[in-house]
């Protein structure tokens, strides 16, 4: 399978919802001054809970009633306090867990969603592991991050003990001035069912992990917006050319849709002090449609919402459960200026959707849930 991630970005089109899904779900979350969301949230679901992980918290939601429930963990520097909270499949649904590294950064900290630790989770010693996901219950898979340029393996599965079970070799090469370094085009993982993915930016296969090899799965076709992995380093310091490139933060899938998020920006301001833009895309595997869009709150380019004519979707970070629901959030600010704009649309609304109408920019953000078609 090959996506056209290039052509579908130079030929870019307004995505709407109603080609994703035909039903929504809006959870607003309780705002408690020991809950108030931070910066980096992605958004969790189960039937039952919602779990907001954000920069250095982690709290559990009710689903139905969006009332706060529990904190997990504590963010600290000591025994039994965690440093950084997890950005790469920090949840697993099938197993009900949290993870994030422990006080001595380099392992993780299991906790379940009654907000208990579990267990300790070790890395193997003398590999520089950027990211690890559960695969099984004592089993997992971590991403050797390339620091040297040379180095041998890309993956390696281990136990919950830190026992090196089988390593997946590197074959890719980085050529640098620099004897080590760390590079933020690094690698992903994301979970479809029981399986896992991983993708590596600079290059353009997704690859399913199994114990026994890592199998091309789906190719990224990027053309000249991939960087190279051999000038990895050289393009990471340079940002001028680093922006010309698509550096992908997010996969996701389901039975019918690939989801990916990528950074890009092609007009320069001279002096390198532009942010980048982001993009969003998908690919249809029923009708082998491949659309992509900026994401831009301004200009109002998104997931344009004409499933209940409200307010548009800008997902940065989002996550797919067993349901095969898409799982994000709208900021409350966005929603209260929505109202404010909107008057006679919002007299239209039905009453759950109306009660929103309340909500401050100072408010937690509403958890979104959108049921994918099948």
């Amino acid at each position: 399978m090959s996506i056209p991630i290039k052509n579908a970005f130079l030929d870019q089109k307004m995505i709407y919802l109603s080609g994703l899904s035909e039903q929504i779900e809006y959870v607003s979350l309780e705002t408690l001054p020991q809950c108030v969301i931070g910066e980096s949230l992605r958004v969790f679901a189960d039937n039952e809970l919602i779990i907001a992980i954000a920069f250095r918290q982690m709290y559990v939601f009710d689903r139905r009633t969006g009332k706060f429930i529990r904190e997990i963990g504590r963010f600290g520097n000591h025994p039994f306090e965690y440093t950084i909270t997890k950005h790469i499949l920090p949840y697993s649904e099938k197993f009900r867990t949290l993870y994030c590294n422990n006080y001595n950064i380099r392992d993780l900290y299991e906790y379940d969603l009654d907000g208990n630790i579990r267990r300790t989770i070790f890395h193997p010693p003398n590999m520089a592991i950027a990211n690890s996901v559960i695969m099984d219950y004592n089993l997992f898979v971590g991403y050797v991050e390339n620091i040297s340029g040379n180095a041998p393996f890309k993956l390696v599965l281990f136990s919950d003990k830190g026992d090196t079970l089988k390593t997946y070799p590197n074959k890719n090469r980085i050529i640098s001035s620099d004897s080590f370094y760390s590079s933020s085009l690094n690698a992903l993982f994301y979970r479809k069912g029981e399986d896992i993915y991983f993708f590596e930016n600079c290059l353009d296969t997704i690859y399913k992990v199994s114990i026994e090899s890592l199998t091309p799965y789906c190719r990224f076709d990027m053309d000249n917006f991939r960087p190279s992995y051999h000038r990895k380093k050289e393009i990471q310091k340079n940002y001028h050319e680093l922006s010309k490139y698509f550096e992908i933060t997010n996969i996701v899938e389901s039975n019918r849709f690939i989801t990916w998020g990528f950074w890009h920006q092609e007009k320069l301001d001279g002096i390198g002090g532009m942010p980048r833009s982001y993009f969003v895309g998908y690919y249809d595997k029923k009708e082998n449609e491949t659309f992509v869009s900026e994401i831009d709150v301004e200009r109002h380019l998104g997931f344009i919402n004409d499933i209940d004519d409200f307010v548009n979707i800008y997902p940065q970070r989002w996550s797919i459960n067993s349901n095969e629901e898409f799982i994000s959030f709208i900021e409350a600010g966005d929603i209260a200026e929505w109202f404010e704009e909107n008057p006679e649309k919002a007299k239209k609304l039905p009453d759950h959707l109306k009660k929103l109408s309340k909500l401050t920019p100072e408010d937690n953000p509403v958890a979104v849930i959108i049921k994918l078609k099948k």
